[in-house]
């Protein structure tokens, strides 16, 4: 504490303001590392990755892979199992290979 008045003394600056604006810069610190923090826990917006967990639909379907619609685009989809979609069926995508989605049926 000792620093900060002497400090004040040295600038010709009342104890107060600069305590206060210690306090501020405090403050603005903790609140910078709320919102990084913040940001970093948020999911994906763009790319592939903001599709998992997402509902497509159908477009075709062969077996283990096809086709699916989903936010107004088409992609490459697979399954892990053998799947028996049609056409309009939903199913929900669970992971992104490479421009490949990976999907299970809803």
């Amino acid at each position: 504490m000792t620093l900060l008045y002497d400090l004040a003394q040295q600038l010709d600056i009342d104890p107060g303001i600069l305590r206060a604006a210690a306090i501020v810069a405090v403050l603005l610190l903790a609140l910078s590392i709320y919102l990084v923090i913040k940001a970093y826990r948020l999911r994906a917006q763009t790319g592939a990755e903001s599709l998992i967990g997402s509902t497509a639909s159908v477009i075709e379907w062969q077996g283990k892979k096809g086709r699916i619609h989903v936010q107004g685009e088409q992609w490459a989809a697979r399954a892990e199992t053998v799947l028996n979609l049609k056409p309009e069926d939903k199913v929900y995508i669970t992971a992104v290979e490479d421009l490949t989605l990976i999907i299970t049926a809803v």
